[in-house]
């Protein structure tokens, strides 16, 4: 299957407006396989596919990523449990992110109250 190309910004703005099913999945595809994980979130929000939004979100837990895990919870509305952001500023910290691995602690001393 030939891989399809990932729009420019301006034009995934327009198409977060405009694309659902099928369109928005392939676009979320595309992203993926660019490596631009931030922009295929909305697509995978309006294509429906959690198992790939889980996959993300793993993702985003195992190498430390506050930003796109905040992203995910953004997009969702599915909250991160004080265990998952314990673990995300454990892998920042192993990585050396070390601002994020102190958000992440942050973050899950505020969801354990």
């Amino acid at each position: 299957m030939a891989q399809t190309k990932v729009p420019d910004p301006l034009k995934l703005q327009q198409l977060l407006g405009s694309q659902s099913g099928a369109a928005a999945a392939r676009t979320a595809e595309a992203c993926l396989a660019a490596g631009q994980t931030i922009d295929a979130i909305g697509f995978l929000v309006l294509a429906d596919d959690t198992e790939k939004l889980e996959a993300v979100r793993q993702q985003a837990i195992s190498s430390g990523d506050v930003f796109l895990l905040r992203a995910l919870v953004r997009a969702t509305g599915v909250a991160v449990e004080t265990e998952q952001w314990q673990a995300t500023a454990d892998a920042a910290e192993a990585s050396g992110k070390l601002h994020y691995a102190a958000d992440a602690r942050r973050l899950a001393e505020s969801t354990s109250d």
